[in-house]
């Protein structure tokens, strides 16, 4: 998976799990993609929002604001199997980071667009999770700068769902290169 912004790998900088690779850049922005055990008690079509307020609810996020949540098309994904299942979606968390909530309270808390991909690895009991958070509003006492908020003049598109293009860049070079890390 390539990106067109400069992301980096932090686990440099911090201990991430085995089943997950995380990047960060310069604007506080996160890829991650981390491969599950597949959740066979929910249905393709419900994925994307399941998935989606699981992290939510993983991060302690005050609220969760799904937008739009379907199967994705395989154009999306070139490089994968038509045979497999994908789903997505996108939204809106309300969240803080590094417990500064418990510091300073619910101005801590930062409004971030949350784009989610599910590519469902049924022969090999595996969801694939890739997951785009997007920072678009700092809080006031947010460890999280108001310098590191991205300022970017783009098209309407852009702007009701920043960085979405590059999401679904970054999805259509994703290649499977070895099926033996899944179990």
């Amino acid at each position: 998976m390539s990106f067109t912004s400069t992301y980096s790998d932090i686990s440099h900088l911090r201990v991430v799990p085995d089943h997950q690779e995380v990047w960060t850049d310069s604007f506080d922005n996160t890829i991650i993609l981390e491969l599950l055990n597949l959740k066979t008690e929910i249905d393709t079509k419900d994925a994307g929002t399941f998935f989606f307020h699981d992290l939510a609810e993983a991060s302690d996020a005050a609220s969760a604001d799904l937008l739009h949540a379907c199967p994705l098309e395989d154009s999306i994904f070139p490089n994968i199997s038509t045979e497999i299942e994908k789903c997505g979606a996108l939204g809106r968390h309300l969240v803080s980071k590094f417990k500064d909530e418990d510091k300073s309270g619910t101005e801590a808390r930062n409004q971030v667009m949350v784009y989610v991909a599910n590519l469902r690895l049924v022969e090999f009991g595996t969801d694939m999770l890739i997951t785009m958070y997007r920072t678009i509003k700092v809080g006031a006492k947010s460890s999280t700068t108001e310098s590191k908020e991205k300022k970017k003049e783009d098209d309407e598109e852009e702007q009701e769902y920043p960085e979405l293009k590059e999401f679904v860049s970054m999805l259509k070079t994703l290649t499977i290169v070895d099926t033996g890390l899944f179990g």
